[in-house]
């Protein structure tokens, strides 16, 4: 069983935008970009003048790699699992048919699925120097 869904897949002027939310009840969103762009094989961690929520936190591909989806092409990925960010239990039970500890603290919020496309849209104008 798969422990996360893809949640949408679209593509930003030949980048790829893809969110996932994962049975531990958050969502991550990331961006794949083709063998042609520039950025593509660069390391997140030398990325900084890319700003998303809590900042990028993964890139990676391969030939015929499985995640996010099946594609060629390299990602950069943030996450939804900071400090004040918030699990939506209740989707977890919803969709994988498991319990969670809710691990909510007050003020914590749970990032939407509008959200993180919003993140992934700006990364990919961000990647493209329109930002």
């Amino acid at each position: 069983m798969e422990h996360y869904i893809v949640e949408f897949d679209r593509n930003y002027k030949g980048l790829r935008l893809v969110g996932i939310f994962g049975d531990r009840g958050y969502r991550c969103g990331y961006v794949g970009v083709p063998k042609e762009n520039k950025y593509y094989g660069k390391d997140y961690m030398n990325m900084d003048f890319i700003s998303c929520h809590g900042g990028l936190t993964f890139s990676s591909g391969i030939e015929n790699s499985t995640y996010p989806i099946s594609s060629n092409l390299w990602w950069f990925g943030f996450d939804c699992i900071h400090l004040g960010d918030g699990t939506d239990v209740e989707l977890v039970e919803k969709i994988f048919h498991k319990p969670i500890v809710d691990n909510l603290f007050d003020g914590d919020y749970v990032i939407s699925q509008s959200e993180v496309m919003s993140n992934c849209t700006s990364i990919a104008r961000q990647l493209l120097g329109e930002e």
